[in-house]
């Protein structure tokens, strides 16, 4: 998809984005005989529409956040998987709520160049499907950068897994790591080590969710590539039977050697990653 787009300037792209959104039904299509300009009026009104309407739907949805947590809280069925995914989401368009309608309402005209050049500053319910498809495109790419890199480097090939912490490897590690992970490298290595911790973390409380749902047996083909994905994993090689059992993979081994010494959630699954960038994973 982003070879498609090479060499094609914003406006290209955006008008690229409202057509396939038209077509798909997402967006109304302007009216086959009208002119340039009313044509242009029509797509921006529909634009607005869409996003208004995103906007009230990261609100339709803190009431069912609330609502879950609450019948968790009350002693109801636990959180799973795609609750908690769900919350974090909610909660991360939240936090983008503001400046983002802001934007919508002062400067729109800023948000095609927001969508190619900062993709997450938009809310998750504010994004048209062909923009989604850019940004896991250019995640996915990132990630096959990291690979090749780790590969033509040799990386990690004296390291020893066993005794791998966050805390004891040097910058290019790191950036390697967040880069594998697709997450951003950018600041300085303090930045990046806090980055990275944060996420694996997070990436620990889903193993545990996916854990107690027999190994992520509730998820459809979709969600297996996700939660591959945020593992930073590679799929283009492995069928979906194939995706399942490396999924199986990493929750047998971070369930292994969760009870480790030196032990934290973050090291147990960097030295997991490692271990697929020596080659070592199935």
């Amino acid at each position: 998809m982003l070879k498609e787009l090479e060499g094609k300037g914003v406006v290209d792209i955006a008008k690229k984005d409202m057509d396939e959104a038209a077509r798909h039904g997402i967006l109304k299509p302007p009216p086959e005989d009208v002119g340039t300009v009313g044509r242009l009026f029509h797509q921006a009104k529909e634009l607005f529409k869409f996003y208004v309407a995103g906007l009230k739907y990261v609100g339709v949805h803190r009431k069912e956040v609330r609502s879950i947590q609450q019948r968790v809280k009350s002693g109801g069925p636990p959180l799973t998987w795609r609750e908690h995914r769900f919350i974090l989401t909610n909660r991360s368009d939240r936090i983008k709520l503001v400046p983002f309608l802001v934007i919508v309402l002062l400067i729109e005209e800023l948000i095609p160049l927001i969508v190619l050049y900062v993709p997450g500053m938009l809310p998750s319910t504010c994004v048209l499907p062909s923009q989604r498809e850019r940004i896991e495109a250019r995640r996915h790419e990132k990630q096959r950068g990291a690979f090749a890199l780790a590969k033509a480097m040799d990386a990690f090939k004296n390291v020893s897994v066993e005794k791998v912490q966050l805390q004891s490897l040097d910058g290019g590690d790191i950036k390697l790591l967040c880069n594998t992970f697709g997450i951003s490298s950018w600041g300085v290595l303090g930045m990046q080590r806090y980055r990275l911790k944060t996420y694996l973390r997070k990436i620990a409380v889903e193993d545990k969710l996916l854990l107690s749902e027999g190994k992520g047996a509730r998820l459809n083909k979709a969600e297996i590539a996700a939660a591959l994905t945020d593992r930073g994993f590679l799929l283009d090689a492995y069928t979906s039977p194939q995706q399942r059992d490396l999924l199986r993979w990493w929750l047998r081994n971070v369930k292994e050697n969760d009870t480790a010494l030196p032990k934290t959630p973050e090291d147990v699954r960097a030295r997991l990653l490692i271990r697929m960038l020596q080659g070592a994973a199935p």
